[in-house]
């Protein structure tokens, strides 16, 4: 899942489709509002184990770490993603 993630995000960064690289920009918006969750929360929108979760480190990310904190930024972005779409078996992977 992480691994996955990863993969796609770095696909939409590195896209020169303004509409990709948008997605890109939405999530990393939304990465507050997913910080303030609970490890149990986002575990069930990522299909992650919580204890995975709870183990992330840093767990909160400023604007500027998420290229040092790939994994961080990946699980809090995968969740961001599941909240915004309500449908946690739809991940980054799909392509519009």
């Amino acid at each position: 899942m992480l691994f996955a993630t990863q993969v796609r995000i770095i696909a939409l960064a590195r896209s020169q489709n303004p509409r990709e690289r948008s997605r890109l920009y939405d999530l990393a918006h939304r990465i507050p509002q997913v910080q303030e969750l609970s490890d149990k929360t986002i575990a069930a929108l990522t299909g992650l184990d919580e204890n995975l979760v709870e183990r992330l480190v840093p767990r909160r990310l400023e604007k500027g770490d998420y290229v040092g904190h790939l994994e961080t930024f990946s699980v809090l972005a995968a969740a961001a993603y599941n909240l915004q779409t309500a449908d946690s078996e739809v991940n980054l992977l799909e392509i519009p």
